[in-house]
């Protein structure tokens, strides 16, 4: 290979490897190989660069380029323009991109990549580096008001692509679909609206995210609307399938209902709430769902703690099954009703006699149904008397009558039976259901179940039952909490767009406190919106002598500790009491000899209690599944208990001398006050906030400190205080740090006059131009802080507060 060979092919190289990414859907934009936007100063340069992108099989006049973006001024001006346009694009296109003569230009296919390239392909939903396409109208929104030939070609464009773009953004909302994102769906049907305003896929997706939302009325008013726009417009009528998702939408089902008599929902109902964190459990289940239409049938179940949305989240897939034509039959179980035979086949009979196909049912099944659901008799007055049957025979008849039932209905339309708390079902009643299960092979009906796996082991069919959908294919997820991250988006959601918001550190104590848990943090925020510093995620672990809470979460949530707590024995009692007043140091299992346990007995309580799901194995070591839980516990201990076992607990760790595990003086603070000695616990709580600054956690000194200072007097107060203001600006809050200064001039006298006139001056100092004046003024009085200062760290914080007030002065002219 010669040298003029080498050179040309590193050349073509070099180009492939630089190749820009051209956006032409949507607002064209255009971006280097590594991300990074170009810009462009004028928009016809932009659209030369379209032009010649999209044009690229032929290389084109420079005078039509031309009359094509300067068709008002002369022609030399307008070769002159078209040169400096090419001028511009050269650099930012690369070297050898752009092919230009003196008569034409060429920008050759494959020198730029576009995202009409994966439009064409078909490469809609990308890879992970690619990501999906961003789809949207040719050049949407991208007009130059005086260039007509280019709005002409333009349209030309956008007619071509449009079922290309449709076809895409159909693909688009299927994957959504398949997450249950019904924010993105809708924002994917309004895109396809606006080009195209009476597209039926548009409308249906629209439909099913108002529905999914919670918001019915919206889905048939929007529903209605169309319908009229397309017999007025096109004379035709909606397709089959979507107006009989229009009529299970009504109230009723299936008769019509008039669209003022349907109740609006309120902005906060139900399944409009975000859904956060659990894509890849809902498209495993949509997944099911979708190999069910077609006929094959995998049950599941869906396990987890209380509040970690089990129920959230198959509620999301039968609302969408609903609206795709399934017959859904939902029963929830509950424990007062556990010992009642067949409750929970019952309440599936009466949900499937209201489905379409349930009549279809030989008068002889529904007879024998009639035996445990009464009220198949009252829908069904002419039924014959059933067989006269007992033990094991009644059983066998009922199971095969409830089959029956079950595939008259799956005629019409798949079924899906929805078993939710399957711990709390009646064992009669799951002894059948595994019966109907084994010999639904083939048949579109899907079983769906939740349940906590701590108490699934106290139902015996439940067991079984679970291990004969393992063996015949089923489908078993566990849904662990949520992450940091997706707990604070969470919570972020749940907060209104108006309202106050919690600080950064009463955040993370709301995160920390619920432990991943939807339900708990849901709790928690309401709890928060009530009660404030008083709510239980910032009250359990406060330095005051009580726990005082509000009792609307722990009243939500209670009823599942205090069936748990009934079964335990003593000793375990004991270390789950012990262990909700160490908190974070539950693990460590010396302290349980403060309550006469050995370490044999504290290990088989432990992990009976990890058994139960109330404690669970986290990153540090054994901790309550969420702080709630810990609340409930702690408060059901009484006071004088709680106050003995906080004063051994502060004893064994004020002799602690294990270096390699240093005792916190917050924590022996927070103990100290609550075994009711607050004068032992305040020197504590001083030395241990600034141990807190020092160590770089402040956000742990005012949880600590803002806690405490309502209980604090005098010169305690003050220095609480004085710490309170140095902790606020560690964490660059300086408004709230000026506010508490303000306060600190009302209670500390003259001796303390220069400290806080220091930190506030520095507060003042990175507020910016809101106090700049004011600051400019304080430098004489800055001046006398920073010589004559009582502590170093007010000299310091005055030379700083200095520094930022002249800071301006140096860019200013002299003269």
């Amino acid at each position: 290979m010669d040298r003029h060979t080498l050179v040309r092919v590193s050349s073509q190289r070099e180009i492939m490897e630089s190749r820009r990414y051209l956006r032409c859907l949507g607002q064209p934009a255009l971006f280097a190989a590594n991300g990074e936007a170009i810009k462009f100063r004028t928009k016809k340069h932009l659209a030369l660069l379209v032009f010649l992108a999209v044009e690229c099989r032929r290389p084109h006049r420079r005078d039509r380029l031309s009359e094509l973006l300067w068709p008002n001024v002369r022609a030399p001006e307008a070769r002159h323009s078209l040169a400096t346009g090419l001028s511009v694009l050269r650099p930012r296109l690369g070297p050898g991109a752009l092919e230009a003569t003196r008569d034409h230009v060429c920008l050759p296919a494959g020198r730029v990549i576009s995202d009409l390239d994966r439009l064409y392909d078909g490469d809609v939903l990308g890879e992970e580096a690619t990501g999906p396409l961003r789809v949207g109208g040719f050049l949407e929104g991208f007009d130059i008001s005086d260039a007509p030939e280019f709005a002409l070609w333009k349209d030309r464009q956008q007619a071509r692509l449009l079922p290309a773009v449709r076809d895409a953004l159909i693909v688009l909302i299927e994957r959504c679909r398949s997450t249950c994102d019904t924010r993105q769906i809708e924002q994917l049907a309004d895109r396809m609206l606006m080009m195209d305003e009476l597209c039926e896929e548009a409308i249906r997706a629209k439909m099913e995210a108002r529905a999914l939302a919670g918001d019915r009325l919206t889905a048939l008013k929007v529903f209605e609307d169309w319908k009229t726009r397309l017999a007025q417009d096109l004379r035709a009528a909606p397709s089959a399938a979507v107006e009989q998702m229009a009529a299970r939408m009504r109230r009723g089902g299936w008769e019509r209902t008039a669209i003022n008599d349907i109740p609006a929902l309120p902005p906060r109902h139900g399944r409009e709430r975000a859904f956060i964190g659990r894509a890849r459990e809902y498209g495993i289940l949509y997944g099911i769902w979708g190999q069910l239409k077609q006929g094959k049938a995998v049950h599941a179940i869906v396990l987890g703690d209380s509040g970690v949305g089990k129920t959230t989240l198959v509620e999301r897939l039968t609302t969408t099954a609903t609206l795709e034509g399934a017959s859904v039959a939902r029963v929830q179980s509950y424990d007062l009703e556990r010992n009642i035979p067949f409750i929970t086949l019952g309440g599936l009979i009466l949900e499937l006699l209201d489905r379409p196909g349930a009549s279809a049912t030989p008068p002889e099944a529904l007879a024998e149904l009639a035996r445990t659901a009464p009220e198949v008799r009252r829908r069904f007055p002419t039924l014959p008397a059933p067989d006269d049957a007992h033990g094991e025979a009644a059983r066998m008849r009922l199971t095969e009558s409830f089959h029956q039932l079950l595939q008259a209905v799956a005629e019409e339309h798949p079924v899906i039976l929805v078993v939710d708390d399957l711990h709390l079902a009646d064992e009669p009643s799951l002894a059948v259901l595994h019966v109907v299960l084994r010999r639904l092979a083939g048949e579109p009906i899907l079983a769906l179940f939740t349940g906590r796996p701590g108490e699934l082991g106290q139902s015996t069919q439940a067991s079984i039952l679970r291990e004969s959908l393992a063996r015949i294919g089923g489908q078993e997820l566990e849904l662990a909490p949520l992450d940091p991250t997706q707990s604070l988006e969470l919570l972020t959601s749940l907060l209104e767009p108006g309202e106050a918001k919690p600080s950064t550190t009463e955040q993370r104590s709301l995160i920390g406190a619920s432990g991943g848990f939807p339900m708990v943090i849901e709790l928690l925020v309401q709890d928060w919106r009530a009660h404030g510093s008083s709510s239980v995620a910032l009250a359990l672990d406060a330095v005051t002598a009580e726990f005082v809470a509000g009792a609307g979460p722990k009243a939500a949530y209670g009823h599942v500790l205090s069936r748990l707590a009934g079964t335990l024995e003593p000793a375990t009692k004991s270390a789950l009491d012990l262990a909700s007043v160490l908190g974070h140091r539950l693990s460590d299992l010396a302290m349980y000899s403060v309550i006469d346990l050995s370490l044999g007995q504290t290990m088989a309580a432990l992990g009976e209690l990890s058994q139960m799901r109330v404690l669970r194995d986290g990153s540090k070591g054994m901790e309550f599944a969420n702080e709630l839980v810990r609340a409930l516990v702690y408060s059901a201990v009484p006071l004088p208990v709680r106050r003995a076992l906080h004063a051994s607990v502060a004893d064994r760790l004020r002799n602690c001398s294990d270096p390699a595990a240093p005792v916190s003086r917050l924590e022996l603070a927070f103990h100290t006050m609550r075994a009711g000695r607050p004068k032992d616990a305040i020197p504590h709580l001083l030395e241990g906030a600034k141990e807190a600054i020092r160590h770089g956690a402040p956000q742990s000194a005012e949880r600590a400190l803002s806690s405490a200072v309502p209980s604090l007097h005098g010169e305690h107060l003050v220095q609480a205080m004085l710490l309170l203001v140095e902790v606020l600006q560690e964490q660059g809050r300086w408004r709230d740090s000026l506010d508490a200064c303000r306060v600190l001039e009302g209670i500390a006298d003259e001796t303390r006059a220069q400290e806080i006139f220091a930190l506030a001056a520095l507060a003042k100092a990175y507020l910016g131009a809101s106090v700049s004046q004011e600051l400019f003024e304080l430098l004489p009085a800055l001046k006398y802080t920073m010589r004559s200062g009582p502590h170093i760290s007010s000299r310091v914080r005055a030379a700083r507060a200095a520094a930022q007030a002249i800071a301006p002065l140096r860019d200013r002219g002299i003269g």
